[in-house]
């Protein structure tokens, strides 16, 4: 599995080599999971369920959803690539739903009431017309 990681084009692909380690590094980590079992998973015995087991087993440990989406598209475009080279027919990981990342965006704008109280409450005029500046400005 590895020999196949490290020498075929998903591996060498136009990712930076720091992002094709973590790639490496989560493929690998996938498939060594399973080592333990009678049947170890392979690229070509793979299922849904190993996928499924996998990633709920990363959310369990608490990692953020946008590290669980990663985690997807990485291990999915190695089974992209395999099905492209003709190895496998079906991506385990296709079918994994991605989590939904939080809209951050909406807790960081103030609404005017509040950008009006900041400036009430700034006394350097330098300091409040910085503050109206950024505020007007975007």
């Amino acid at each position: 599995m590895e020999l196949f990681i490290r020498h075929n084009a998903w591996f060498v692909s136009p990712l930076l080599e720091t992002t094709q380690k973590y790639y490496l590094r989560l493929t690998m980590e996938f498939f060594t999971t399973y080592q333990r079992f009678e049947e170890p998973v392979s690229i070509r015995n793979a299922k849904l369920a190993h996928a499924s087991v996998f990633i709920k087993r990363k959310m369990q440990n608490g990692l953020a959803p946008s590290t669980i989406n990663t985690t997807i598209s990485a291990i999915s475009s190695l089974f992209t690539f395999a099905i492209k080279a003709g190895l496998i027919s079906t991506n385990p990981f296709a079918l994994v739903e991605k989590q939904k990342i939080p809209d951050l965006l909406t807790n960081k704008i103030l609404h005017i009431d509040q950008i009006t109280a900041m400036l009430r409450r700034e006394p350097n005029l330098r300091n409040q017309l910085i503050l109206r500046l950024r505020f007007y400005s975007g």
